[in-house]
């Protein structure tokens, strides 16, 4: 500290000064107020603590993005980072959830490829050629078919991939039953489940984007999902529905009047309401389908 002189007398007021303080050598007049060293400003105090402020809020800034780098490292178990690669990603910041939610989008299609292998063409090949069989043949595609189901379910599915794997057993199932009806002596006409659309569109969504249409956490809750979408193609039957249910009893209320002997009447009756039954019946039957289905959840 450069040395002060020491003043008897206050210059300004001419009053008896003290002695200066022994750790700043400062004097002080206690009549006018005189001092031989100036305060410093209270901007200049104000500016060094906006300064220290700022850099304390840089380095928890700073912090934060390491804290979650380490934390995507630790989440991320299949990539490995150098130090380089973590400094960049620190100074990426928050847009390195990008690299995250990319390769989860990349497992999503991964896992689930190998889940479902060749599903598609193996089931469909032994389906083809259970229609083509007789009912004392049938038996040996049912067993085809039933292993296959077991395979698929077996298999390790992703949680991305839970609601596709509820809907294409329910699809599986809902075929198998169709041919043991047949086996079992019923005519059939090979319908295919709406589950095999759930699952179709599912798969068609995680392999364009690696995400799924329906986030679930469990295969209870993807069950639920798969029954929610039943549950709403009922009710878009329904509406069709609607508005031919008058048409259509009037149509069965004059048929049932009419004695076989009328056959030609009933032949015009028919001819008459024919758009509104086919179209009725057809909607019958898929909707009797759809709740058949439903029932397998």
């Amino acid at each position: 500290m450069e040395e002060q002189l020491s003043l008897e007398a206050c210059p300004k007021c001419g009053s008896p000064l003290r002695p200066p303080l022994k750790t700043t050598g400062r004097q002080i007049c206690v009549k006018c107020g005189w001092t031989n060293i100036k305060r410093e400003s209270k901007s200049s105090v104000k500016s060094d603590v906006s300064s220290t402020s700022k850099i304390e809020s840089l380095i928890s800034s700073w912090k934060q993005k390491i804290s979650f780098v380490n934390e995507l490292l630790k989440l991320n178990k299949n990539v490995k980072y150098g130090l380089a690669s973590v400094i960049g990603i620190a100074v990426i910041g928050w847009g390195s959830t990008s690299l995250y939610f990319k390769h989860q989008a990349d497992s999503c299609r991964t896992e689930t490829k190998e889940a479902i292998g060749k599903i598609s063409e193996e089931w469909d090949d032994v389906m083809s050629r259970a229609k083509a069989s007789n009912r004392l043949n049938m038996q040996a595609n049912i067993s085809d078919l039933q292993h296959i189901k077991r395979k698929v379910s077996d298999a390790k599915w992703p949680q991305c991939a839970l609601v596709a794997k509820s809907a294409v057993w329910v699809g599986m199932q809902s075929d198998i039953n169709q041919l043991l009806k047949f086996a079992g002596g019923d005519d059939i006409s090979y319908d295919k489940s709406f589950a095999w659309k759930i699952f179709a569109d599912e798969i068609k969504q995680i392999t364009s984007s690696g995400e799924t249409n329906h986030s679930v956490n469990s295969e209870d809750d993807a069950k639920k999902a798969v029954e929610a979408l039943f549950i709403e193609e009922i009710n878009k039957i329904n509406a069709q529905m609607e508005p031919l249910k008058q048409p259509f009893s009037e149509y069965e209320s004059k048929s049932n009047q009419l004695s076989m002997s009328l056959y030609d009447q009933q032949r015009n009756l028919r001819e008459q309401y024919k758009d509104v039954v086919s179209k009725y019946t057809d909607l019958q039957l898929e909707k009797t389908k759809l709740e058949m289905d439903k029932l397998l959840l």
